[in-house]
């Protein structure tokens, strides 16, 4: 885990002394100390009735200090979401959604799809066993954990309203973060498309028009450095702009040996960028762009063998994981992902809001994995992925009287080709033989809703 170190911030204490006090008068001698009584004579007769009993007599509680006096009544922070496509207080969302606000992504360090993992009821996230930029997403569960392009997941997952089509590619860092929403079950009838499940809304921050920036540096363990800057432009005629970066390195967790052909495994090379703008275009007009990127081009996680019949393995079986890799095929990560999104939102009346989110997202995508663990050759393969798709959202929400409605229509379509050659060894008689295997396969396809 990171040790977090704060960037610029040192607290510093002061303390002032006490102003003094003068003491306060010593009591008059006579109140000092008290002349002895005699007894009275009442004292020396015997009692002729019981005493009477002390009854203590409630005081009074003390008023509490005016520094903690308020009449102000205590107020809850108002929770917005837009789980049924219209803004609304989640106190007023009859659907199980749970929101993370950014306070809480930053206290958790939330920068990915992974680090979601377990922050709602029913949700699990975890990357693929093979590579950390593949996501496998669970929603009571509900789950679908097949990376290949062609099978499309079972938790709709957006970027600021534009839909994230497959598994590959899915983790990436997501700069200037400022709400996650996590919504259960099936979510078909306003997000349509692959939410049997439930859905996953990221929210990015949109530029404040004001001249303001932050930045920060997180440091720990083998190495891992995070630098993230962000910063507001004043506004520039009709625009308010807002730029953001993140970078991360972290050497590997995993040594290999002089012979082997990756220098290391399991370290993390990434870097993530984002940009939005805000156009007043007209009264009640108002169109947002945003821009994503993130690039990672890192070693692949390390496999290894824990039982073989091959006598010549042996030296390589573990049940305990490894801290020293010796492999003769490359073990790679390698996502470069740039998506586009813009949104147009028109008040065209009272009570009637019309919005457009155009998508539009590009990923190449590629991992190479020595599999077996070893320096011999006995099982390695490549998937090398080139995936685009495109996404139109026409919504309609308003009031009509005491009613609420939300209507739209909606667009997608995608195209992918993912190049897949394997190499493995199998036993004949005895003898392990060679087996390379030519496997391509792609996707495309459109899909109407309203």
């Amino acid at each position: 885990m990171l040790k977090h170190l704060s960037a610029g911030m040192i607290a510093l204490g002061f303390a002032l002394p006490a102003l003094a006090e003068e003491p306060s008068a010593a009591p008059p001698a006579e109140e000092a100390s008290q002349a002895p009584t005699e007894p009275s004579p009442a004292a020396s007769e015997p009692a002729s009735e019981p005493p009477l009993q002390t009854i203590p007599v409630p005081q009074p509680a003390e008023s509490p200090p005016e520094d903690l006096k308020s009449d102000a009544p205590t107020v809850l922070d108002t929770i917005e979401v837009t789980a049924q496509r219209r803004k609304q207080k989640l106190m007023d969302v009859p659907l199980a959604v749970t929101a993370i606000t950014q306070d809480q992504i930053e206290s958790r360090g939330i920068t990915r799809l992974d680090d979601l993992n377990s922050l709602a009821p029913g949700l699990q996230v975890s990357r693929s066993p093979a590579d950390t930029t593949i996501s496998q997403l669970t929603i009571r569960g509900s789950s679908q954990i097949n990376p290949a392009i062609y099978w499309d997941p079972s938790v709709g997952v957006y970027l600021d309203g534009a839909y994230i089509g497959k598994a590959q590619g899915s983790i990436f860092d997501i700069v200037d973060l400022a709400g996650v929403e996590v919504l259960r079950g099936p979510q078909g009838t306003l997000y349509g498309r692959n939410t049997v499940a439930g859905a996953i809304n990221f929210i990015t921050r949109e530029p404040s028009g004001t001249f303001s920036g932050s930045g920060s540096v997180d440091v720990g363990t083998l190495g891992d450095k995070v630098y993230r800057a962000s910063m507001d432009l004043p506004r520039l005629w009709i625009a308010d702009i807002t730029l953001g970066v993140r970078s991360e390195r972290r050497d590997p967790w995993v040594d290999t040996t002089p012979t082997s052909i990756a220098d290391g495994l399991n370290d993390r090379h990434s870097d993530g960028a984002h940009l939005a703008t805000v156009l007043d275009l007209a009264e009640g007009l108002e169109a947002l762009y945003r821009f994503d990127y993130s690039k990672t081009d890192q070693s692949s996680v390390f496999l290894q063998l824990y039982r073989s019949g091959d006598a010549n393995l042996a030296p390589y079986l573990s049940k305990q994981r490894r801290t020293t890799a010796d492999i003769n095929s490359p073990s790679t990560e390698f996502a470069d992902v740039k998506g586009h999104s813009l949104t147009l939102t028109w008040a065209a009346m009272d009570g009637l809001t019309i919005k457009t989110i155009s998508g539009l997202r590009k990923v190449k995508w590629i991992d190479q994995l020595d599999l077996d663990g070893t320096p011999q050759d006995v099982a390695h393969s490549k998937r090398d992925t080139d995936y685009e798709q495109k996404s139109q959202d026409l919504n309609f929400s308003g009031t009509l009287g005491a009613f609420h409605y939300t209507a739209g229509a909606y667009y997608f379509a995608d195209d992918g080709f993912t190049n897949n050659p394997i190499h493995v060894e199998i036993y004949q008689n005895g003898n392990r033989v060679p087996l390379d295997l030519d496997s391509r396969y792609g996707t495309h396809s459109k899909a109407w809703a309203g």
